[in-house]
């Protein structure tokens, strides 16, 4: 790893720290990505719809190792995402994925943890032209893909426009 070049981090928050962490990071002048789904959460007298983080306890950096050391001293931040004792890098191509799924289902999208099994796929048409995935079905034989973050062990869960043109790569 180049100590000059930026990759993507992921960083392990204090429960339910996510959003002021993000900020924090921010005034550090590092980039931050927080991605963020609203859900609809009942309270005694009213229903409201809110914004929650996408990946619950997790804060992502695209930063030099400067940065990355940087961020780990953050308050809030537990630790930076490692593997082998080695800071793991995530891919630009999922984080992309991400951004460009948030971009038009953002009510829609859901969290799996662990893997979801099946075929990798690029689609070809529609609104999420060139995400990159895996389909599957779920209980409702509705068509989905899963865009995977293999560092995290997670999967964010988007319904398939019927449009959709599916390439299997």
């Amino acid at each position: 790893m180049k100590t000059d070049m930026k990759y993507w981090f992921a960083f392990y928050t204090m429960s339910r720290h996510e959003f002021k962490v993000a900020k924090r990071i921010e005034e550090k002048n590092i980039e931050v990505y927080l991605p963020t789904i609203f859900s609809l959460r009942q309270w005694s007298d009213r229903i409201k719809k809110i914004t929650v983080p996408l990946l619950k306890n997790y804060v992502l950096i695209n930063g030099t190792e400067k940065e990355r050391l940087n961020t780990i001293q953050t308050e809030g931040v537990i630790t930076c995402v490692s593997f082998q004792g080695k800071p793991a890098i995530i891919p630009n191509q999922q984080i992309e994925n991400i951004k460009k799924a948030l971009e038009f289902e953002r009510e829609k999208v859901e969290v799996k943890d662990g893997f979801v099994k099946g075929e990798k796929i690029i689609i070809a048409a529609g609104p999420f032209v060139g995400v990159q995935g895996i389909v599957y079905f779920n209980e409702k034989n509705e068509k989905k893909l899963a865009i995977t973050i293999d560092i995290l062990n997670r999967s964010v869960i988007v319904t398939l426009p019927q449009e959709s043109v599916i390439k299997i790569l």
